[in-house]
């Protein structure tokens, strides 16, 4: 049986069940698996364990158990442990019917990808419930290229790999290529065409006994650690996820949402990261039937600062636990904020956040192994009397300022969002824009966009849009769901563009790194040019400097107006965009008439 601690370290419970060392349940084993493996049949029981030690320089090949197995009812456990330059060849997901577990530390794993794009492997069946790799090297060679250059498509089992598993651990597994120059030349020249023929599975895949998943210890994972996750596939009893020692910068946004996506989660291992700040977590509330209190583990990061804000959303929290111990807090006087927050409000902070009276110092120096809840004021290096000269000055310029801010507000802050807020609230337009438009448009507008920013995208963009709570609604196109097949994507751009009477353009950083992304906005400012109409809405995803904006691009910013998404009034100046040129005989519009 398998377990877990907090920590998410397996934990395994000895069979009681008296063990015997036979022949190979089977039939003959390969001379060289007899030489490096180890058999033990379980008394009474179809249970048999393999437990291999390859030594230097040897390959045991996986698929000859495929081959022995075929119409044999019998459980396999197999763990395997390489020496030095031991060599596994193991196409994965690995269908061996007869394997339940399977358990490779420190090998050279060859022949990963050989069977991607192989059919005849559906016809394996697929037993494996605990699926472990550690220490161990993927090698691409040049036949995985040669593959992914004949255009074809992986199988939907090497999409999902193993849906029965209950355990799937890749701890510490890196890849290395082994390439020839001219291969490498050949994919690189083809890349670009490779990208335009690729097509997103629409298969979904649901892991229904996934219940720890760990792929600690990834360097390369740290850039899209869920992404890939969470497309197209659903986790419901999901308990356990291990990211620690993935060089994470951020929290990814998905897990920011508590169980919203796993809602069966309970442990997310986070630790050892290069977090820097305590992203805020939203708890989405308890699933139906999952009550219990979740814990993000944050321990061992590099966040150095602990905000008022962070403290105010824990309060909020009751199933869920942001453990932030046993990082390296500087105590200035911004913790100073955080030490009085909690002594007159700390008692609104739920049971579990008694830890945070514990929190210790790591700089500066003078201070290091304080308990920040001991220090004064003036250990933290705040001044009295200037705080006091602080507040006075508010209060004096808040009193002589009330007027020219009142007026400010009224005159200048809101003088743009008026004709938006009464369009879209009361449904009156009164700035002198044309509403009419020509008919001969399929779209209301073309979203253009990174894969990055897809799940904001889809999951809010386009359902606000398409089918709001009250009039208008809007035609919107996108790529994944409206371009034509089998179509270049260049001519879906410009014929999608030209269809479409406003195009949007959700800017973020993965944004003005696309060169599919900057060729729809032109293709668009073309467009609107052509046609001679302002229609191309700018929405900033997130903040950006000068310097990142590509050239044509930053000279349109500076010359429209641009809405960021966290803007308050974002969704009114969205809607009033895409309004103000429709026909006034609109059937969407009449009903507001009405």
């Amino acid at each position: 049986m398998i377990t877990y601690t907090s920590s998410s370290t397996l934990v395994f419970e000895n069979e009681t069940l008296p063990m015997e060392t036979e022949s190979f349940p089977f039939g003959e084993l390969p001379i060289e698996w007899k030489e490096h493996c180890l058999i033990q049949n379980l008394n009474g029981s179809n249970t048999t364990f393999l437990n291999c030690t390859v030594r230097s320089g040897v390959t045991l090949d996986v698929r000859t158990l495929r081959n022995l197995s075929e119409g044999v009812v019998i459980n396999l456990k197999i763990s395997m442990k390489c020496q030095e330059d031991g060599n596994l060849f193991l196409p994965m997901p690995v269908k061996v019917p007869s394997i339940v577990s399977l358990s490779v530390d420190n090998c050279n794993l060859l022949g990963t990808n050989s069977e991607t794009f192989e059919k005849d492997t559906a016809k394996f069946s697929d037993k494996i419930r605990y699926f472990e790799l550690t220490n161990s090297v993927r090698i691409i060679d040049d036949s995985y290229l040669k593959m992914m250059l004949q255009d074809l498509n992986s199988t939907d089992s090497t999409k999902c790999g193993h849906l029965n598993a209950e355990v799937l651990i890749k701890r510490n597994v890196t890849k290395k290529f082994k390439t020839s120059a001219s291969m490498n030349f050949l994919f690189s020249r083809n890349l670009a065409k490779l990208a335009r023929s690729y097509t997103v599975s629409k298969n979904v895949c649901i892991y229904k006994n996934l219940k720890l998943y760990d792929n600690s210890r990834n360097p390369a994972l740290g850039m899209n650690p869920v992404g890939s996750l969470l497309q197209s596939s659903s986790y419901p009893v999901l308990q356990v996820m291990n990211l620690s020692r993935v060089h994470l910068n951020e929290i990814p946004h998905q897990l920011r949402k508590w169980r919203l996506y796993f809602p069966r989660l309970n442990y997310l291992d986070l630790s050892f990261n290069n977090l820097s700040e305590v992203n805020s977590v939203v708890e989405i509330g308890r699933s139906e039937d999952n009550d219990t209190l979740g814990v993000i583990d944050l321990r061992n990061n590099k966040i150095k600062l602990l905000t008022k804000e962070n403290l105010e959303s824990y309060m909020r929290h009751k199933f869920v636990k942001v453990d932030i111990r046993d990082n390296p807090f500087v105590c200035d006087c911004r913790m100073n904020t955080v030490k009085e927050f909690l002594l007159g409000n700390g008692h609104k902070l739920p049971k579990q956040y008694d830890y945070l009276y514990g929190l210790r110092c790591t700089a500066p120096s003078n201070l290091k192994g304080r308990r920040i809840m001991k220090l004064s004021a003036d250990e933290f290096g705040c001044e009295k009397s200037s705080r006091r000269l602080e507040m006075n000055t508010i209060i004096i310029l808040s009193a002589l300022s009330a007027v020219i801010i009142i007026i400010t507000i009224v005159v200048v802050v809101f003088r743009n969002e008026i004709p938006v807020l009464i369009f879209t609230r009361i449904y009156i337009h009164i700035t002198c824009g044309s509403l009419k438009i020509k008919d001969d448009k399929s779209y209301d507008a073309f979203v253009a966009f990174s894969e990055e920013n897809e799940d904001w995208v889809i999951r809010t963009l386009i359902p606000r849009l398409e089918h709001p709570d009250k009039p208008p609604s809007f035609e919107v196109c996108i790529h994944q769901r409206d371009f034509l097949l089998g179509a270049a994507i260049v001519d879906n751009i410009f014929t999608c563009v030209k269809n479409s009477r406003h195009s949007i353009f959700i800017i973020s950083k993965a944004f003005l790194k696309s060169e599919w992304c900057l060729m729809e906005f032109r293709a668009a400012l073309q467009q609107s040019l052509k046609d001679k109409t302002h229609n191309l809405i700018m929405v900033l995803y997130e903040d950006i400097s000068d310097t990142e904006i590509d050239e044509d691009l930053r000279r349109y910013l500076k010359a429209v107006t641009y809405v960021k998404i966290e803007d308050r009034f974002f969704w009114d100046k969205v809607v009033y965009a895409l309004s103000r040129r429709q026909k006034k005989s609109n059937a969407r519009f009449s009903k507001l008439k009405r």
